[in-house]
């Protein structure tokens, strides 16, 4: 019965320490690593072209994870 309950206190010990060491290292990482831009920038050709219509629909998909899109239009690809 004494064995029984060491080896079941040493399973728990263990248990706890993996479980706290693990908590700790991503509280670490969580804080260390850079977080993703919330503004991002993109350019694209004409105003009425194709890449001007994708970089709209862009826009408003990131405004709903608050992230703001600048969109810079350019008159042709030399600008770019």
């Amino acid at each position: 019965m004494n064995l029984l309950y060491q080896l079941a206190s040493r399973s728990v010990a263990l248990v706890l320490v993996t479980i706290t060491l693990v908590t700790t290292v991503f509280i670490i990482i969580w804080f260390l690593l850079p977080h993703p831009p919330k503004t991002l920038k993109i350019v694209t050709g004409f105003p009425d072209g194709l890449y001007a219509q994708f970089a709209q629909h862009l826009k408003i998909e990131l405004a709903k994870h608050k992230i703001t899109l600048q969109i810079r239009n350019t008159g042709d690809c030399v600008d770019d």
